[in-house]
């Protein structure tokens, strides 16, 4: 197959090959390549388990982690026909979930339920399959089984790959990075300060030793927000874009909340950009000794409307893998002296007068290299010992003389050294890869026995959501914002979302209920505990890990902001109560989609930490409030289902 399409898609050998020319590899149950198409990498493997064995054989278990090696966890996309000798189902019995751990799935023949003939002993069996990268699903055009091989009992197995990778796009939210620990230390640092000198003071009685460290935040903090004053709570335009705004401002109208909408949504949008200015002037205070920003704070948009975007589900694979052609997969050590040892092979080549194809390339990569001119290669020459690298580089420097004044270079000792430097970098790479997955369990492991039941338990758990469907002629659909309309459609119809009737009467009940009490919400706003400690603790009460809404603000960060920063957000979250409204891009929710073991999907809504917030803070009042008027026959009373969504999803 890599022949026929060499062409058009340049292959490389796998980077763990046990020989120059990158044929043979470390045992004969897996192999592969790598291609390039279109600046993207995919490695593409294969694989035969041991017949009679599962996937707790020693021999297939060593497979297992050569991929892993190969494929740096899964880090590296990749496509693995496997003759597994076993069905797809095995791979859920086993305890450990090495699907997951590689982020990948299993993808059959979409035309048949069997890849391997039965005879008067066995039946039909589908033991043939391909692991693909989830990743790069959405790239596979179709699956189908080859009838007409000349080999038995086993069929043909043909996987069709859109090659224009930049044309297959997903809608993205964009998140924020979660925030470099030495900006959190710092803040907790300054607490800590702060508590030390509070109790130095008190036992002192000496006010003018209150330590400063946090006023000094908060003058952060006003500062970050005095800049943030005249922002836009409007994202970069673009289509996807301005259907979210058109649908919040035609909801707020609907409701006759649009100017107070719009009022508290600035104020949030100006939170949130202060945030962002708070956080990145801490992370500014770190710098290196040639005074540039080493741990600068990478910030997203805060409290605005939340921006989307389409990007490739395979993006090209990052420098300097493309610029120096490194062999696939494995780790970068051992790919960057492959590479060296297939650009002296070339110069190798030339002759007098003549030089070989792609010579001059191949010259400068090595030159490069001696010269560490980029990190990568840099880092590689420092695993050396100083008189290897001290040899390698002057043989390289000969090697590439020669070759600029018209010999044919001799590049045994070089090739010799560079094999040996290669052989122990991806010794090294697979010590090293054991030792991640090792820890990669003890952290699976940390909370006890409660991880390892899940994996004992993967048959009763929740399958993933499928991320393939079939139109309505039984194609199969792969194009990510396809695959969404289609798990959309039986939610959409669930919800009655096309029912306005229904829908007018539950907007003129929220206008009813809000004209009822908009008189008296100031008052009630004032009574709300929302002093900085309450808030901070309100945070913590939130799960560390917990997913977070299209405001993009953690709420661990909102626990190490100073007082002055809670402050003001406690004016804009009593603002929210006294006008009975939420900010315009409050009004738009996250829903996530998924699976169910009898097929189909579940959804999940994420609200925005904002609400979720205002919600905590309020949650005495609820309750006192469902304790004092509902009756035993409310179905939405917490612990229980409403009978109708659209009755029971908006009351008082």
């Amino acid at each position: 197959m890599l022949n026929s399409c060499q062409k058009h898609w340049y292959s490389k050998p796998l980077a763990n090959c046990n020989d120059d020319d990158g044929l043979i590899n470390p045992g004969s149950r897996l192999s592969g390549r790598t291609m390039n198409i279109m600046g993207s990498e995919i490695l593409v493997l294969t694989g035969y388990f041991l017949a009679g064995g599962d996937l707790s054989s020693p021999i297939n278990r060593e497979i297992l982690l050569n991929i892993e090696d190969i494929t740096r966890g899964g880090n590296i996309p990749f496509i693995l026909g496997l003759d597994a000798n076993f069905k797809p189902a095995k791979w859920d019995d086993y305890t450990f979930p090495w699907l997951d751990k590689l982020n990948a799935t299993i993808r059959t023949p979409d035309d048949s339920d069997h890849t391997c003939r039965g005879n008067s002993k066995c039946e039909d069996s589908l033991i043939d399959y391909f692991i693909i990268s989830v990743r790069i699903q959405a790239l596979i055009k179709h699956c189908r089984l080859l009838k007409d091989t000349p080999w038995g009992p086993h069929y043909g197995i043909l996987l069709t790959i859109n090659a224009h990778f930049d044309q297959v796009l997903a809608m993205q939210l964009t998140k924020p990075d979660k925030k470099k620990n030495d900006i959190i230390m710092k803040v907790e640092q300054a607490e800590e300060d702060a508590e030390n000198a509070n109790k130095l003071a008190t036992k002192t009685n000496s006010a003018s030793e209150l330590e400063q460290p946090l006023d000094a935040c908060n003058d952060t903090w006003d500062r970050a927000i005095a800049a943030a004053d005249f922002v836009s709570i409007e994202p970069k335009a673009n289509p996807h874009q301005q259907t979210s705004n058109i649908s919040c401002n035609k909801y707020a109208k609907q409701l006759g909340i649009t100017e107070v909408a719009h009022q508290l949504g600035h104020g949030l949008a100006v939170w949130g950009t202060a945030m962002n200015n708070y956080f990145t002037n801490l992370s500014l205070k770190d710098r290196d000794d040639d005074g540039k920003n080493s741990k600068a704070f990478k910030a997203c948009p805060k409290g605005a409307f939340p921006e989307f975007r389409l990007k490739p589900v395979l993006e090209p694979t990052k420098q300097p893998l493309n610029s120096i052609i490194l062999p696939g997969g494995g780790n970068l050590h051992t790919r960057i002296w492959r590479t060296v040892l297939v650009c002296m092979r070339i110069l190798s080549k030339a002759k007098a007068g003549k030089q070989p194809a792609h010579g001059n390339y191949a010259a400068s990569r090595p030159l490069s290299f001696a010269n560490a001119d980029d990190n990568a290669t840099e880092h590689t020459l420092a695993t050396l010992p100083l008189d290897d690298r001290r040899d390698f580089i002057t043989e390289l420097h000969i090697i590439i003389d020669k070759y600029i004044t018209g010999y044919k270079p001799d590049i045994a000792a070089a090739a010799d050294m560079a094999n040996r430097f290669a052989f122990t970098a991806l010794d090294k790479g697979r010590e090293t890869c054991k030792k991640n997955f090792h820890e990669w369990i003890c952290k699976a492991l940390k909370k006890g026995a409660g991880q390892a039941h899940s994996w004992s338990n993967r048959p009763n758990s929740l399958p993933p959501l499928q991320l393939t469907t079939k139109d309505e002629f039984g194609n199969f659909e792969v194009d990510p914002r396809q695959v969404a309309e289609h798990h959309a459609k039986p939610w959409s119809k669930e919800w009655g979302c096309s029912d306005t009737i229904k829908f007018g009467a539950e907007i003129t009940a929220i206008k009813n209920i809000r004209d009822k009490h908009t008189d008296d919400a100031p008052d009630w706003a004032e009574t709300i505990d929302m002093r900085p400690q309450i808030i901070r603790k309100c945070c913590k009460t939130f799960p560390g890990k917990t997913a977070i809404g299209m405001d993009n603000i953690f709420f661990n960060d909102i626990a190490i902001l100073p007082d002055n920063a809670l402050v003001n957000l406690a004016t804009l979250l009593r603002q929210c109560i006294a006008q009975l409204a939420l900010p315009i891009q409050v009004l738009m929710q996250l829903m996530v989609l998924l699976g169910k073991k009898s097929g189909g999907s579940r959804t999940m809504a994420i609200l925005s930490t904002l609400y979720r917030l205002l919600m905590r803070l309020l949650s005495a009042d609820i309750t006192d409030w469902d304790i004092t008027y509902a009756g035993h026959w409310d179905s939405a009373l917490k612990g229980n289902i409403p009978e109708s969504p659209h009755r029971e999803s908006h009351g008082d």
